[in-house]
């Protein structure tokens, strides 16, 4: 629990500098994710889409090839749903 309100209050409390050549903005703050290139990204990314992917997946709903049911395509930061219809794709993206 610890770690989490670490990582929530640094997250929160991001500050970002533009550099352009030898010029430094002013500070500003964001809270858009992650940092890009920071070692937590691929970790956050993983725990955060692991249960969304596992409820594609057990869905049932995809293109059926070979017998098989397949509905998501995923590598990297990369995710790519199949569906057979817009209705079933649509299904797919609702909340459950």
């Amino acid at each position: 629990m610890m770690l989490t309100s670490i990582l929530a209050y640094w997250y929160s409390n991001q500050r970002c500098f533009v550099r352009c050549r030898y010029s430094l903005s002013s500070g500003f703050y964001f809270d858009n994710g992650t940092r890009q290139g920071s070692l937590l990204s691929p970790y956050l990314f993983a725990r955060y889409i692991r249960d969304l992917i596992s409820n594609v997946v057990e869905s049932g709903v995809g293109c059926k090839i070979a017998d098989q049911i397949l509905n998501i395509l995923a590598y990297a930061y990369d995710l790519v749903l199949l569906a057979p219809s817009w209705n079933a794709i649509q299904w797919l993206l609702d909340p459950t």
